[in-house]
């Protein structure tokens, strides 16, 4: 799956609900307010207040986005809506709700698009070693040295094993292998075997 599609799939939805939240740019304090109640499956009474409220000589209302047991006061309420279009209207205190509702959203969003983005960086990287076992040469015996890789593990800088490598070509490249983790600060015999694909050294 294309990573533009991913990123769509994923952040398309959280966007969309920015946008909307972000175009509601403008605010009415209401002016009266309507209880309505039910009875539930359980037998509970439950409340939802409506809240009414004039613009241009027309009047709107803003249904709370959920019911409680307990009855609403009458008090009038601060309502968000988009001037562009009226009919996108929210209660000051859902769209609090609604920037929380959204910041629990992302979170397992960030995860599943590093944990896309990892798998992806995997299966390039077996990949290239697929091709590799196909195309590569093997040298046995190579000298090597350690030097240091730039991570500082528990104040212990960690090693790497570095080859120079004479290309057909004459050219000499610098390999550098993965950080150890043995912590050794020299190589016992020197040595390295080396799989390359010549035309492609950074394989």
């Amino acid at each position: 799956m294309p990573k533009v599609l991913l990123y769509v799939l994923f952040l398309g939805p959280f966007v969309a609900s920015i946008t909307k939240l972000k175009n509601l740019n403008s605010s009415v304090l209401s002016s009266s307010v309507a209880i309505k109640s039910y009875v539930n499956d359980v037998r509970t009474t439950m409340y939802t207040a409506s809240y009414y409220y004039k613009l241009d000589g027309k009047t709107y209302n803003c249904v709370s986005s959920s019911s409680t047991s307990i009855r609403p006061d009458t008090k009038n309420k601060l309502v968000y809506y988009d001037s562009a279009n009226t009919k996108y209207r929210m209660l000051e205190y859902s769209k609090g709700n609604y920037y929380l509702l959204l910041i629990f959203l992302l979170i397992p969003i960030v995860f599943i698009l590093i944990a896309v983005i990892n798998i992806r960086k995997i299966n390039k990287r077996v990949k290239a070693i697929l091709e590799l076992n196909q195309k590569g040469k093997l040298i046995k015996g190579l000298p090597c040295r350690l030097e240091n890789s730039g991570i500082i593990v528990n104040n212990v800088p960690m090693k790497r094993l570095v080859v120079d490598y004479i290309l057909p070509s004459s050219s000499i490249v610098t390999l550098y292998g993965d950080v150890r983790n043995d912590r050794r600060s020299f190589d016992a015999d020197g040595k390295a075997d080396l799989l390359i694909d010549e035309s492609n050294p950074e394989n």
